[in-house]
């Protein structure tokens, strides 16, 4: 009994120190063991949860008295687009590392904003059936990026009135948090997380509403941009490495193949996300700028081999077994729970350096 008390107690010291943490790392455990183990089950589960808020936004479509609706999926890939699943999680964990002091209460704010952002959710795709009426080019600009902002504002805005923080602690420099670094970290992030899709949003509000659909914004400019900057190492690095191994490839516009086996690298497949939220932690790292930019470059570098190894091997699968494998799906997903992974690797080696930035004076830091 003293045994199992005493990781009790090391546990509720650990929780009082990095609120969420532990929270953060069940979570992250139960989807890697599902999306390994389970994978055909949580797709059930996840079109089980498409449908609740499918047949939600319609009847609540209806209630506004709507007569005509029309199946927005044929506009997605994915019928479960309408979840955002990941936003979803990165939501509720931010609610629970930042509402409160007490255990219990972040708890509780967590499973409330849960059980809230499945109303938004339905909220969203009743908007969005509205939205596809008039036009669909719209859609995820005015559904999706308002449902992304309201994800971002709600557990930020709480944690700062539960704290009793100012604004300014999102930028200034030696700033500190009563729940620790952990909980700035998360504070600092939802805020350019906020102003994201805030941009998003204005601008492509403005970029259409003064320049018509065929204009591409700013945002959707910046895309296009980065996707084939991103595109060129990956797909050229895949293809030196399978040459390497005797295959006879080449590259096809953004596919590498060779002639009978062809795999396509498309814009979700970059991880321009990950990229981003790598570069971002260590920009709000407590260190020198030095060893900021250091990191950030190495550490990207290191994230685009993960994703040519990655090329590089679905080739290789598909060539010996065929796409229609049902493995196939698994080890293309299974990439993403790697790649998380290796950012909190890389950000452990990246800050158990001690080149730290000099406090302003009399400034405590946690």
């Amino acid at each position: 009994m003293d045994f199992l008390r005493r990781i009790r107690d090391h546990i509720r010291h650990f929780e009082s120190r990095y609120p969420g943490a532990i929270f953060l790392a069940l979570v992250i455990a139960l989807l890697a063991v599902g999306d390994l183990f389970f994978k055909a089950t949580i797709n059930d589960y996840r079109y089980i949860w498409y449908r609740l808020y499918e047949s939600g936004g319609k009847a609540l479509f209806h209630f506004f008295g709507g007569s005509r609706e029309i199946d927005i999926d044929q506009f997605y890939d994915s019928r479960t687009w309408i979840l955002s699943i990941k936003h979803q999680v990165a939501s509720v964990l931010a609610m629970y590392a930042l509402s409160s002091r007490i255990t219990w209460k972040r708890g509780f704010y967590a499973v409330s904003w849960f059980v809230i952002i499945q109303l938004v959710g339905i909220i969203k795709y009743a908007v969005a059936i509205k939205l596809s009426l008039t036009n669909p080019d719209n859609l995820f600009a005015q559904s999706e990026q308002t449902f992304h902002l309201v994800l971002w504002l709600v557990p930020f805005i709480t944690g700062m009135r539960t704290n009793n923080l100012p604004l300014r602690i999102t930028w200034k420099q030696g700033a500190t948090h009563p729940q620790g670094k952990y909980c700035l970290l998360i504070t600092r992030i939802f805020a350019i997380l906020i102003l994201m899709s805030s941009f998003r949003i204005i601008d492509h509000i403005v970029t259409h509403t003064f320049f018509g659909e065929s204009f591409l914004s700013l945002w959707e400019a910046g895309s296009y941009l980065s996707n084939e900057i991103l595109r060129w190492p990956v797909i050229h690095g895949a293809n030196i490495v399978l040459q390497q191994f005797m295959y006879e490839t080449y590259v096809a516009h953004h596919s590498v193949t060779d002639g009978l086996t062809n795999i396509y690298l498309g814009a979700p497949c970059l991880g321009k996300g990950v990229l981003v939220v790598f570069s971002v932690i260590i920009l709000l790292t407590n260190t020198v700028w030095q060893h900021k930019l250091w990191c950030i470059i190495s550490g990207l570098a290191v994230l685009i081999l993960f994703n040519i190894a990655r090329m590089s091997l679905l080739f290789a699968y598909v060539f010996e077994f065929g796409s229609s494998s049902y493995n196939y799906g698994t080890w293309h997903d299974i990439y993403s729970s790697i790649i998380y992974l290796a950012i909190v690797g890389l950000w452990i080696l990246c800050t158990s350096n001690k080149t730290h930035s000099p406090a302003p004076p009399g400034t405590y830091q946690s």
